[in-house]
């Protein structure tokens, strides 16, 4: 515990932020200011902490680790953040932090234990991951963990990959060898309910995107990852493509966003495109 209180006493320096130095955070943020990014996320690490001690007190699990993989959801929710969904940054990070505390929490129910000394090693590779999302805005690579935990890179990949099991499936597992692995697996994949919603859903959507102009499209399906399980895009990169400075990106999504809302009011779909 005396890591936890520790980090306590150091994330007590951070101010609080006012909703004006959040609009202020955001619009920098948009423009690619990483102090912008960092700052917005250490005036919150005291939300992920209160998120991590909900879970904790019903969980197996130390309080640092979820702590960490929250701190990763709520980089993630600076970097996305805009000021005019019209809410504040810890309701709009709120999900992304629990999204990620909760996944964390999971994995640690698994039924193979880790050793400590791997469990050590995992966390340090953890740790690394987080310090360069907060530095420099991407993913970490095998070269940075190494420069940063000493490890070397096949050390790394080894403990990276010993985080999961696998199963053929195969594999027998009644003795009268009836039975395979894979056929007790319920397939979530059929599912007709769920997929009629999805596909009203989508159509719901592509019918509201298609009252837009060209450009607004192209920049809420670029910013929102309308066109599939891509990574978003930033005011930046947009700006490129559509060869407009990212000012005037953010106006386009801004305007798109309120067109989107008064036709999703008229048509009596207030669950899109809400803030």
């Amino acid at each position: 515990m005396e890591i936890y209180e520790s980090y306590l006493r150091e994330i007590q320096s951070y101010k609080l932020l006012s909703a004006e130095e959040e609009k202020e955070l955001s619009k920098q943020i948009q423009d690619g200011d990483k102090a912008a990014v960092k700052k917005l996320v250490n005036a919150n690490l005291r939300l992920v902490v209160n998120v991590a001690l909900k879970i904790v007190r019903a969980k197996d699990i130390g309080i640092m680790d979820l702590i960490q993989e929250g701190n990763i959801g709520l980089i993630i929710a600076a970097e996305k953040f805009n000021y005019s969904y019209g809410t504040r940054f810890s309701t709009y990070a709120y999900p992304w932090i629990l999204q990620y505390i909760t996944r964390a929490a999971k994995s640690k129910d698994a039924v193979i234990t880790i050793p400590q000394r791997k469990e050590e090693k995992i966390q340090k590779i953890s740790k690394a991951k987080i310090m360069v999302k907060q530095s420099n805005g991407r993913e970490a690579s095998v070269s940075d963990i190494s420069n940063i935990t000493g490890m070397s890179a096949d050390e790394i990949k080894s403990t990276m990959s010993f985080t999961y099991s696998y199963t053929s499936f195969e594999a027998e597992f009644s003795e009268e060898n009836t039975s395979q692995f894979g056929n007790m697996i319920t397939d979530f994949r059929f599912n007709p309910e769920e997929n009629l919603l999805k596909k009203d859903a989508a159509r719901s959507v592509n019918l509201l995107l298609n009252t837009l102009s060209d450009n607004e499209k192209a920049v809420l399906k670029s910013r929102y990852d309308l066109d599939g399980p891509v990574k978003a895009k930033t005011l930046r990169e947009i700006s490129e493509n559509l060869g407009v400075s990212a000012e005037t990106v953010r106006q386009m999504e801004i305007r798109a966003i309120n067109k989107l809302r008064r036709k999703t009011s008229l048509m009596g779909l207030n669950h899109f495109f809400s803030a």
